[in-house]
């Protein structure tokens, strides 16, 4: 694809200082930066943000339904099932394509234990009335930053709000594996620990595999990398079978959380550039009443994705139109060879839980690409194109 959904900006030279850096140093690099992103005492590192999930519900010691957004990918949801809790899901936001927090208030009953707040594509959720409402009903607000690392809202960073907040390492952290849980609750904190040393640890094979991908990925336009990039995710894909959340439990290998660690002293830089662009799309596309999601730059977003919702859009035939434009477009996950999730909640089942906005978005959805290295006449082709 000429404009390729995602750039992990993993350079040769950045490589190079991840695998001479301690694994001890990275590892306290990491925990310090979150800790002051979030205010949280504790920081526990994970192999990724679903992982970071599971161990939230698992130390909460608590059982039951958990209020959240149909509107996300499933690496979302599964840690919730997988916990032994119930999803119950709120409708969502068509300014913001996050959770409606008025509608939170309807879905509460006696089995609710927790809120968990998704900031979808880096757009904040209304924290302040989430909080309150779980105060009132003292449940447990978990936020999940998978999607907003970086993002404010009110000036104050996401995951800075819950009691619980967990994020990935990949997306717009650039890492090649890894998630955050954060808390201030040292009961939390020592019961998710003490969960996690029962994983086994990611094997080297497969942390290697990430690492080389990232790397072709990132210099795809040089066609030795291309093909290399693609005989990798052939060899990925002839040996892909679904895993539950259960099987893909694991600690981070060093490689792993040493990239992280170099990625994300990276991290200003790259988010300013991934900014501007955020920044350009909302623009162009507001002057043209292409983009019915307007509160993008209100929430002060940090573009994880870029999501516009319009009601000419069709999202399957969209995105294979953009595809043959050379843009890779997708719907609400990244995951190579598929452009389409299928809804979290069925027809009938939205209807009868009057989810109206969730069933009139969700195939009026679609995610562009946002690298760093794009200029200002490849945001206007994309858009032109759309």
């Amino acid at each position: 694809m000429r404009y390729p959904y995602y750039n992990p900006n993993l350079r040769l030279a950045v490589a190079s200082r991840a695998l001479l850096m301690s694994k001890y140093k990275a590892e306290a690099s990491i925990k310090k930066y979150f800790s002051q992103l979030t205010g949280k005492k504790h920081i526990l590192i994970t192999n990724s943000c679903r992982t970071a999930l599971y161990l939230a519900y698992k130390a909460i010691g608590r059982q039951g339904e958990v209020i959240t957004s149909p509107l996300t990918c499933k690496a979302s949801i599964d840690p919730i099932e997988e916990s032994k809790n119930t999803p119950v899901f709120a409708d969502v936001n068509q300014g913001d394509l996050n959770i409606n927090s008025d509608d939170i208030q309807h879905r509460i009953t006696e089995k609710t234990i927790a809120i968990q707040a998704i900031h979808l594509g880096g757009v904040s959720c209304d924290m302040d009335r989430i909080n309150r409402i779980g105060k009132l009903h003292n449940l447990w607000v978990i936020e999940d930053c998978a999607q907003s690392f970086g993002a404010k809202f009110h000036n104050a960073y996401t995951g800075s709000f819950g009691h619980i907040a967990c994020f990935s390492l990949i997306k717009n952290a650039y890492g090649i594996g890894g998630g955050i849980l954060a808390t201030n609750s040292r009961e939390v904190y020592d019961k998710a620990f003490h969960i996690s040393k029962k994983f086994q640890k990611t094997g080297f094979a497969l942390a290697l595999f990430r690492f080389m991908r990232n790397i072709f990925d990132t210099h795809r336009k040089n066609i030795i990398s291309r093909l290399m990039h693609n005989v990798l995710l052939k060899i990925k894909g002839q040996n892909r079978a679904y895993r539950s959340v259960l099987e893909q439990l694991k600690n981070p290998s060093f490689l792993e959380v040493k990239v992280s660690a170099v990625q994300i002293s990276r991290w200003e830089e790259l988010h300013r550039k991934r900014k501007m662009i955020g920044n350009l799309y909302y623009q162009l596309l507001k002057e043209k009443g292409m983009l019915v999601n307007m509160d993008y730059v209100a929430s002060d977003a940090s573009f994880a994705k870029f999501y516009v919702h319009n009601p000419g859009i069709y999202t399957i035939e969209t995105i294979k139109q953009l595809h043959q434009s050379g843009i890779e477009a997708m719907h609400l996950e990244h995951k190579h060879g598929s452009i389409y999730q299928e809804r979290m909640v069925g027809e009938t089942q939205a209807l009868r839980e009057n989810l109206n906005n969730y069933l009139k978005l969700f195939d009026e959805v679609i995610s562009l690409p946002i690298c760093e290295n794009f200029s200002p006449e490849d945001i206007k082709y994309i858009i032109s194109s759309l």
